[in-house]
């Protein structure tokens, strides 16, 4: 009899969020409701996708990971697999994906809220997830609540444990003018819009604003501009801007607004590409004031991430030597992934990583002075060759 509790390799198609795709000119729509094409690269980065939310920053389509100078040129090539794991091997994130809220059905962003930003409660709602596996769907009464300024027909927060997880509305339709959409969402209030990049036909700099009040002005500004309702807009060829969009509040994370030098903002912090018309007046003011009032940097990394071969396992943290992906194998570090996350521990509970194997691991915050990493948030097996790491098939 088939063993039911080895997670399973699924053709991830469906299963990854449709924003995280691996280059700037890659154009395609999510569903067929969806107001305008986009190519969802955030400023500065584009992002190659494969074992769940597994991704590696890119500065329009070059491919080399930002490893300083200790690394060789280390490139991920993507694979369409995501491991489906068993019931109690899931994050309440994973298991819970679906909330039935005031009679609208409401989908998990996979974020965490922080408690400061939690609103008024609004009642018990059911919350539920659905087994591959067993082909159970379990469902759960949590405690919903209003999120911060955010209208709660856009997005709510729901109570798990003492975690709160922000659920988007899957039938929220853009409103007809972009002041609607910024009074729903508390833009730019809510949103981290600082790190921007050039789109370009031959790509562009990256760039850092010095401060965001005038551009917060300038975009608050166009809130008369219409809907653009086009199924067939797309970015491609067109020049402008490209800001990395961040917000805690509304549960997103370095999603991305386009400004077109040709007049239009265009997001897809909402799932589905909105696209706005601003005129070009607005759109030049915007792009005008983004850089005369900020800095080069340097391409922002998707994640922080380190890759290389495991030198240990215990109960408690594997061990992870970079040396293979080293200049010189002398500078290598042996990092200590801890495992106190179930995203990390599964892989050792259920016996899917060896001593040998070569992973790449994706984490919050830095290591400690003693490479010890207590943060770790995925992981994922690959081939190194070279100094360039494959998905396994």
């Amino acid at each position: 009899m088939e063993n039911t509790k080895i997670p399973k390799i699924a053709n991830a198609v469906g299963l990854i969020d449709d924003d995280l795709i691996s280059s700037a000119d890659t154009v395609r729509k999510k569903r067929k409701t969806s107001p305008a094409k986009w190519a969802a690269v955030a400023a500065c980065l584009a992002l190659t996708i494969t074992v769940g939310a597994f991704s590696l920053p890119m500065l329009f389509g070059e491919k080399t990971v930002d490893t300083g100078t200790r690394y060789k040129s280390v490139i991920i090539t993507p694979a369409e697999k995501a491991i489906v794991w068993p019931w109690e091997y899931m994050t309440f994130a994973e298991k819970y994906t679906t909330l039935d809220f005031d009679g609208s059905e409401y989908h998990g962003r996979g974020r965490k809220l922080p408690e400061n930003l939690v609103g008024e409660y609004l009642g018990g709602f059911v919350i539920s997830g659905f087994d591959h596996y067993t082909g159970n769907i379990y469902t759960e009464n949590v405690g919903v609540y209003a999120v911060g300024g955010v209208s709660p027909d856009l997005l709510v927060a729901v109570k798990a444990d003492n975690d709160f997880y922000v659920c988007l509305n899957d039938g929220y339709l853009p409103p007809t003018r972009l002041g609607k959409l910024m009074e729903d969402s508390d833009i730019p209030g809510s949103v981290d819009f600082s790190h921007f990049g050039e789109i370009t036909d031959k790509g562009g700099n990256c760039f850092l604003l010095n401060e965001t009040d005038g551009f917060c002005r300038l975009l608050s500004d166009c809130g008369d501009a219409p809907l653009y309702n086009d199924s067939e807009w797309s970015i491609s060829g067109r020049d402008g801007l490209a800001f990395t969009v961040s917000s805690e509040t509304l549960g997103v994370y370095k999603k991305v607004m386009y400004i077109t030098t040709d007049g239009y903002l265009m997001t897809n912090m909402f799932e589905r590409g909105y696209v706005y018309f601003i005129g070009e007046d607005a759109a030049d003011k915007i792009i005008g004031y983004a850089k005369s009032n900020s800095s080069k940097s340097s391409p922002e990394p998707y994640e922080n991430t380190i890759a290389g071969k495991i030198v240990g396992i215990t109960d408690e943290y594997i061990l992870v030597d970079d040396s293979v992906l080293c200049k010189n194998p002398s500078d290598g570090i042996t990092y200590k992934i801890l495992l106190n996350d179930i995203r990390i521990s599964r892989y050792v509970d259920r016996n899917l990583i060896n001593i040998g194997d070569s992973v790449f691991v994706t984490y919050d915050g830095k290591p400690d002075s003693s490479g010890t990493i207590s943060t770790a948030t995925g992981l994922s097996e690959v081939i190194i060759s070279d100094g360039d790491a494959y998905i396994p098939e």
